[in-house]
């Protein structure tokens, strides 16, 4: 196995990483060679999830809150959802960074006990509390929290590491490097918008994105430890 193409560009003494984002697109592209299959069973899992959800939250949130204000009924759906959805994102970002190492991944790697739950679902309301908010406040502080707090749950996921942690690790990582995270996140949404105009393109967007995301961390985290190392 030939060595991945190295994406992190980092002078001597630099105080941030930056991202090489064809070298990440590059290398992730050919990292789904095989294993589509795992990512979008996954994906399948989440949409099912997704869509009983949908027919339970008027009942849990119409008995639980009857009377209550339009906004609050609106984030708490955004809670659940997050609830919901973060277990299964966990499971799409295990597979995301054993790609990323080049290791095989089989469907029951996305469901690896050792990651912790709780922490999941937490880390899930928390970043989704949190960047509602920031969209709330004039949008630009939504889109800050958006890219700063990107690599929560690869840290989460990855070192085990609390909620709450790993959000303030992913703040203080990408503060080095936010704009060359904010041009991966939307060249990410650039792949994503044209696979979204056929069900096939899905196939290999959804995929390309993950693993992506989660060769930036091992590299931004790699450079990172390095510096402070140093």
């Amino acid at each position: 196995m030939t060595n991945p193409t190295p994406t992190v560009t980092a002078p001597r003494g630099a105080p941030r990483p930056d991202l090489d984002l064809p070298a990440i697109l590059a290398e992730a592209w050919r990292a789904t060679h095989g294993c589509k299959r795992q990512f979008m069973a996954v994906y399948a899992m989440l949409v099912i999830a997704l869509f009983v959800l949908q027919f339970m939250l008027p009942l849990l949130l119409g008995t639980a809150l009857a009377g209550s204000g339009g906004l609050l009924l609106m984030l708490l759906g955004h809670l659940l959802m997050a609830s919901a959805t973060f277990p299964f994102l966990a499971g799409v970002m295990k597979l995301g960074l054993r790609r990323a190492a080049g290791q095989p991944v089989t469907l029951a790697d996305a469901f690896a006990s050792e990651t912790p739950l709780g922490q999941v679902v937490l880390l899930g309301v928390l970043s989704t509390l949190l960047t509602t908010v920031g969209f709330a406040l004039f949008v630009l502080p939504g889109i800050y929290l958006s890219v700063a707090l990107a690599f929560a749950l690869p840290l989460v996921v990855d070192r085990g590491m609390p909620a709450i942690p790993a959000m303030k690790l992913s703040l203080r990582t990408v503060n080095r490097c936010w704009f060359s995270c904010f041009a991966l996140m939307l060249a990410l949404g650039v792949v994503l918008g044209i696979g979204t105009l056929t069900v096939i393109g899905l196939i290999w967007a959804l995929p390309v994105c993950v693993i992506a995301l989660a060769v930036a961390y091992r590299e931004i985290f790699a450079a990172v430890d390095t510096l402070d190392h140093a």
